[in-house]
């Protein structure tokens, strides 16, 4: 086997305007070398040249370090092959078969999540990008311990790796039904993506349903929703969260749509009634909800709100972690058994606030900004459910009688 040479480096006097510099690679064989760009960057304070790393303690460093790994193991396993093959190679033969080389799936993945932070807030919200994130984070969780290997060419993502990874997640991570398919599906979009660039052959999702199942959808009956909302709370920060839940309970709105609620959103219509009209953030769908009395007083509540002044508001709304963990304070409170969350709000609008009191389905759809009319008829078996359940017991209670 002929003598290579491999050595990353960096190019200390390109330094972009984050400070970082480019690190390159250079392979010498027999004299000859060739080197380029590994297309990544590195603040050089973190750059230990005596031993080609990164020494950060941060993810972006590790990430450097294993990606160097990966690159070694493919120039010495292009070497190895063109060995086994008794073919003659120089240096110019493994540049031209390491540019070549298959695209790696975590390296395709990763990129596909650096294009969407970019597009976060915007085309997508910012909880699906983080999704992303964590969906290869846990790949990378199941695949380096079992396989000993930092990374693999995507064209080797087989339906058996794929099974692997759907154990992983509902053992492991104890993720249910839909959950798990969500994640294969982000999985499924990679996928597709090299299948359409030509770098996958074949799909390993051929054959693989990835449908959803019905969940009980949890909502609060009006008798909830008012205990919440006359229960005297002196600490202020939860007595805000409970006003924005109530809010939610009123109006439909989605947690990040509340959050982003501001005055340009809200029009006077001919008849001097007042409206939110707006396109929700997750799908870009447009919906458009008449303000009854109590999200009105609301509104009206925190029109002086130094917080609401400050973001440009209408609404005092905190991070969506911190006000799922108030809201089961709030629950403990009010005497609620039910698991209150930001969801619970906009899920109580359509079965307690709307269709149990007759609004029509077309109209709860256009308020809820649904694409799909199916998707607001779920409500509706729900709340036929919460009745027939009711009914039952009143017929239990007649029968004893």
């Amino acid at each position: 086997m002929q003598r290579l040479g491999i050595l990353f480096f960096l190019k200390r006097r390109r330094i972009n305007k984050d400070g970082k510099s480019p690190i390159i690679m250079r392979v010498a064989l027999n004299g000859e070398r060739t080197e380029f760009s590994i297309q990544r960057k590195i603040d050089p304070v973190l750059w230990n040249q005596d031993k080609e790393i990164a020494i950060g303690q941060d993810k972006e460093s590790s990430e450097i370090n294993m990606y160097i790994l990966s690159l070694r193991a493919r120039i010495y396993k292009i070497q190895r092959e063109l060995e086994d093959d008794s073919k003659y190679y120089n240096i110019q033969s493994i540049r031209e078969q390491l540019v070549e080389s298959p695209k790696m799936f975590f390296e395709l993945f990763k990129e596909n999540n650096e294009r969407y932070e970019k597009f976060a807030g915007i085309t997508i919200t910012s909880t699906t990008w983080k999704r992303y994130v964590r969906c290869l984070e846990y790949f990378k969780e199941m695949y380096i311990p079992k396989y000993k290997k930092e990374d693999f060419p995507i064209s080797e993502l087989t339906p058996s790796l794929i099974d692997d990874f759907e154990i992983f997640l509902r053992t492991k991570k104890k993720c249910e039904h839909n959950t798990t398919n969500k994640y294969l599906k982000y999985v499924k979009k990679i996928c597709n993506h090299a299948i359409e660039n030509g770098w996958l052959k074949k799909n390993p999702f051929t054959g693989r349903k990835l449908s959803e199942v019905d969940v009980d959808i949890e909502f609060l009956t009006i008798e909830e929703v008012n205990t919440i909302r006359n229960k005297k709370i002196e600490v202020e920060r939860l007595a805000q969260v409970r006003d924005v839940f109530i809010f939610c309970c009123y109006t439909g709105l989605a947690f990040i749509d509340v959050a982003n609620l501001k005055e340009e959103h809200i029009t006077k219509d001919n008849a001097g009634n007042l409206w939110i009209r707006n396109k929700r953030q997750k799908t870009g769908i447009r919906f458009d909800v008449p303000l009854l009395d109590v999200p009105l007083q609301l509104l009206e509540k925190y029109k002086n709100n130094p917080l609401c002044i400050q973001k440009g508001t209408l609404l005092p709304v905190i991070s969506n972690q911190h006000f799922n963990a108030y809201l089961k304070e709030i629950a403990t409170i009010c005497g609620i058994k039910k698991r209150l969350t930001t969801h619970i709000g906009r899920h109580t609008f359509a079965t307690s606030i709307t269709l149990a009191n007759k609004v029509s389905m077309e109209n709860v759809q256009k308020m809820l900004g649904h694409s799909d009319i199916s998707m607001t008829q779920h409500y509706a078996k729900v709340l036929d459910h919460s009745i027939l359940k009711d009914m039952n017991m009143v017929n239990t209670q007649l029968s004893q009688g």
